[in-house]
């Protein structure tokens, strides 16, 4: 089996959109860079002590308005970000995107209900986000143009659903939905043309489910944490084909207790994660 190494972001406080925004730049650069190991199923990662704060080397907010900021998401280009908040009135959550230099954000969506977990196509035209529940109780995903305008409802269902990533040739997502028999979270294909959505993971009947699904930049491997119980999850690789196929089955790839939020390097070749 391919054998990955995984880095484990260390973060001292979670509260503020700089730290979850600017972390996963300063891990790349080698600011908080934890010592890793080879995975290879029967060991995990060992986690050193942050590195020594240099000024220098400290995250710097992003943002600082009233409310709650939460689910950066960086642009292709790494020129903006988008964002969900509550705006100055704290009522509904919506999407944003904040162009990098500038003091204001562009908001993206209006409509009743907490529009959540903003995720960009490959080509940066398009933002995918989830909503729900709507005040019928119904949850949905959909995509706005980044530039904004009317957006585009591409499911909707009565159970939840959550986490949403793009596929490399930006013609489907992946989703996290819950089954409406037994609630347990699985992963599957959402083809943007209308097409039947298909499963790309199972998780077994007696745990939360899969979640948090990170596609790599060749498309090749899909890493998601499985979650078994509260604040219980580890890292799967699951590989796949250019059509979001799975081939074989998921892997685990950290031993931690628990573990969020995994994101890919640029080239593909680590892991970083809450």
């Amino acid at each position: 089996p391919t054998r990955l190494p995984v880095q484990r972001l260390v973060r001292r406080h979670r509260t503020a959109l700089a730290a979850a925004v600017v972390l996963p730049v300063a891990v790349a650069s080698g600011a908080l860079m934890s010592s890793m190991r080879q995975m290879d199923g029967s060991d995990g990662p060992s986690v050193s002590s942050p590195a020594p704060e240099d000024p220098d080397e400290m995250p710097l907010p992003l943002t600082s308005y009233p409310g709650v900021e939460a689910d950066p998401a960086w642009s292709p280009d790494g020129r903006q970000v988008a964002f969900v908040w509550n705006g100055k009135t704290g009522k509904d959550f919506d999407i944003y995107v904040l162009t990098l230099g500038e003091s204001e954000p562009r908001r993206l969506t209006t409509a009743e209900g907490a529009d959540l977990q903003p995720a960009w196509s490959p080509d940066g035209r398009w933002i995918a986000y989830q909503r729900g529940p709507d005040p019928a109780g119904f949850w949905s995903v959909h995509l706005v143009s980044s530039a904004g305008g009317e957006d585009r409802e591409l499911l909707r269902r009565a159970a939840p659903v959550g986490d949403v990533e793009w596929s490399r040739d930006g013609r489907s997502l992946i989703v996290q939905m819950v089954r409406t028999s037994r609630r347990v979270a699985d992963l599957w294909k959402v083809p943007l043309d209308g097409g039947i959505p298909r499963r790309v993971t199972r998780a077994p009947d007696d745990i939360v489910g899969d979640m948090r699904p990170a596609l790599s930049p060749d498309g090749r491997m899909l890493a998601f944490c499985r979650k078994t119980a509260w604040r219980t999850a580890e890292v799967f690789l699951l590989e796949v084909t250019p059509d979001l196929e799975p081939v074989g089955e998921p892997r685990q790839a950290t031993h931690l207790g628990f573990v969020d939020r995994p994101v890919w390097m640029p080239d593909g070749s680590r892991l970083l994660f809450e």
